[in-house]
């Protein structure tokens, strides 16, 4: 779950930043989650450097678990 401080305020309203929504899509991972990001992908509201990028940050997170 984002934190708090990861939102943004867009005309008064509070909203995920783009790296915190994909940062929860990619560690859900459900079906739904992978045809968002393949969405977001499709209409170049993300690319595949920012994927990578956060998918490094879930994956060192994870890590640490063990």
């Amino acid at each position: 779950m984002p934190n708090i401080e990861e939102c943004e305020r867009i005309k008064n309203v509070s909203t995920l930043s783009v790296e915190s929504l994909v940062r929860m899509k990619l560690t859900s991972f459900r079906d739904k989650d992978r045809m968002h990001l393949r969405d977001m992908l499709d209409v170049e509201l993300i690319d595949d450097r920012l994927v990578a990028t956060v998918l490094a940050g879930v994956a060192n997170s994870a890590a640490r678990v063990d």
